[in-house]
């Protein structure tokens, strides 16, 4: 009625957007970027919203930054693909002067993408972790495949690609 807001989470797929968008961004690469052209460069939060909207269209408030930082960036910095601060890691990550890197060792595994040595690569990455983390994804019921006849089990399954940054990989 009159005088109430109605409020809508974000939807999976804008999530996803968001984070491809965000990945292309921290490797600098534009539509007409070749994989060979990506780079590391130190990118703040709103950097990043602003290439996003200049090289995909993709718009963000002004007022979302915080969120983006919370939402995207934080699952980037939680799964080791990129590091607040690099240059400075006493530095807030709320801080106006913040800034994420793709991590060293998600580089050395995101440059040889397309390439004959990619398999190789994530081999080597993935295997030479002693205990991965684990990154909930939420999955619509019934879209596990040994669960689907049983909806009340709980819809998170876990992905294990990359190491979250700060945390020891012993069990």
């Amino acid at each position: 009625g009159a005088g109430t807001m109605q409020v809508e989470a974000p939807r999976v797929n804008d999530r996803r957007v968001d984070s491809a968008l965000t990945l292309l961004a921290l490797l600098d690469l534009r539509p007409s970027s070749a994989w060979e052209e990506a780079s590391r460069p130190l990118l703040g939060i709103t950097p990043i919203m602003e290439f996003c909207r200049e090289h995909y269209g993709r718009e963000y408030a002004p007022n979302t930054r915080e969120t983006f930082r919370r939402h995207t960036m934080r699952q980037f910095v939680e799964a080791g693909l990129a590091a607040y601060n690099p240059d400075a890691p006493g530095r807030a990550v709320n801080s106006p002067k913040a800034c994420c890197q793709i991590t060293e060792e998600a580089w050395r595994v995101l440059r040889g993408f397309g390439s004959d040595a990619w398999p190789a690569l994530l081999s080597e990455h993935l295997a030479g972790r002693q205990r991965p983390p684990s990154v909930a994804l939420r999955l619509p019921l019934g879209a596990h495949p040994d669960r689907s006849s049983s909806p009340r089990r709980s819809t998170a399954q876990t992905a294990r690609l990359w190491p979250r940054s700060g945390r020891s990989a012993a069990p």
